[in-house]
């Protein structure tokens, strides 16, 4: 049996590159120097992407602030029309007024002229039979001059009001030029800070996608000789411990996640594997000796310790909707500036979610980074805010991942938290 095992390990060994090892070591020296050096590889890989990140997390600060800008020139260029249409409205009335006062002048002076102008006053007034009616007669004619001065001057100040309005119309028009212009500069700058963001992030993935995929392939290889012992029907119960003790050194090794499950999953098969032949060898003992059966314990797991912060921590009712919520936008577009329902920025997705579960917190990462109160990295719970940079920040699920709306080209997912800055707990 022992030949048979050294051969199928020489076997594995030639197929996976792994070399001929002791089943209690599964690590030769030559694959545990390769192994350090990936680890190092991807450790620097993993510090540059971290890098990188911030970078672009750094140029979101600026973005988020040229957002603000733009809605706000938006704002101020709504409010300049509302302006322009209330004086076009005002404009229109001074100029009926105007044309009304206008009319009735002209009427007076034609009937001035038509009879005899001021002349006739005297006229009139020499008619009188009386003294009171020559009275009468000067106090109409009083009346009559006074409304002409007035029409003149109800005239003058309509045609100064008309003027100012239309004074006040071109001074709106060319505060509504000026913040049209501001605003295409603010989206040229807005543009050009997305471009400059996407470079760093695509050469990011680049450099940590390749060296993962590396790792994740070395790594796959160290268990393979193991997994052919456990797959293997005709292994000793002896084989399969050793096979165990190797995978469970061998799982401290290794940092793939993925990993870590297909080796657990291989030490479950094991450890059913063992039990059940250690239950034909008792039921062997039972049927040859025909005595009492012995209480043969079986062999469990051993334990997976999780360093993950707050992993065993229980989900709050709270907490559970605020990740039901965000689990619900898994897949949704990034935009800049966008606050839901269906596309959001990194502090838009945690605004809409937490507003969502009937929670209001403030709109920004620069400002949602005082919301709350501080919650160190060992002390995360889900529910949690969690900032990866001053200028990034996403929804804490446990395990050491997030959910997060990451950049433009991108879409709303769970990823691993790359880079601690600052945490905050709501709920």
């Amino acid at each position: 049996m022992k030949k048979k095992l050294m051969i199928g390990l020489l076997v594995a060994s030639m197929l996976f590159g792994t070399g001929v090892q002791a089943l209690a070591d599964p690590l030769t020296t030559a694959q545990q120097q390769d192994l350090d050096n990936r680890k190092n590889q991807i450790s620097a890989a993993e510090q540059k992407y971290a890098e990188l990140q911030n970078k672009a997390d750094e140029l979101n600060i600026e973005i988020q602030k040229l957002v603000l800008a733009v809605q706000e020139n938006e704002s101020n260029i709504s409010s300049v029309n509302k302006d322009i249409e209330a004086l076009n409205v005002q404009i229109e009335d001074n100029k009926k007024e105007f044309e009304k006062k206008e009319e009735l002048f002209k009427t007076r002076i034609k009937f001035l002229y038509e009879n005899g102008g001021q002349a006739n006053y005297i006229t009139v007034l020499f008619s009188a039979n009386s003294i009171g009616d020559f009275i009468s007669k000067a106090q109409a004619i009083g009346k009559i001059l006074s409304l002409d001065k007035q029409i003149l001057e109800e005239l003058d100040e309509k045609k100064k009001e008309y003027d100012v309005s239309v004074a006040r119309l071109d001074t709106k028009k060319t505060e509504l030029e000026n913040l049209n212009s501001l605003n295409k500069s603010k989206l040229s700058d807005l543009n050009q800070k997305k471009d400059e963001q996407l470079v760093y992030i695509q050469k990011a993935k680049e450099e940590y996608s390749k060296l993962s995929s590396d790792l994740i392939t070395t790594e796959r290889n160290l268990y393979k000789p193991f997994e052919n012992i456990i797959n293997n029907t005709s292994s000793s119960i002896n084989d399969l411990n050793n096979s165990i003790s190797a995978l469970n050194s061998l799982k401290s090794t290794v940092t793939n996640s993925d990993v870590k499950n297909e080796i657990n999953n291989l030490l479950a098969k094991a450890n059913t594997s063992i039990n059940k032949k250690k239950a034909e060898i008792e039921a062997n003992k039972q049927t040859n000796t025909q005595t009492s059966p012995t209480n043969n314990q079986a062999q469990k797991p051993s334990n997976n310790t999780n360093t993950n912060p707050s992993s065993n921590a229980p989900v709050s009712a709270s907490a559970s909707k605020i990740l039901e919520i965000a689990y619900s936008k898994l897949g949704a577009d990034y935009v800049w500036g966008a606050t839901g329902p269906d596309v959001f920025d990194c502090s838009g997705f945690t605004q809409y979610v937490y507003r969502q579960a009937g929670i209001y917190i403030s709109r920004t990462t620069y400002t949602q980074i005082n919301d709350g109160v501080a919650v160190s990295y060992s002390n995360l719970q889900p529910g949690d805010l969690v900032l990866t940079s001053a200028g990034h920040i996403g929804i804490y699920v446990g395990n050491g991942q997030m959910i997060h709306a990451p950049q433009t080209g991108d879409v709303v997912k769970v990823s691993k938290i790359w880079s601690f800055y600052a945490a905050r707990r709501i709920l």
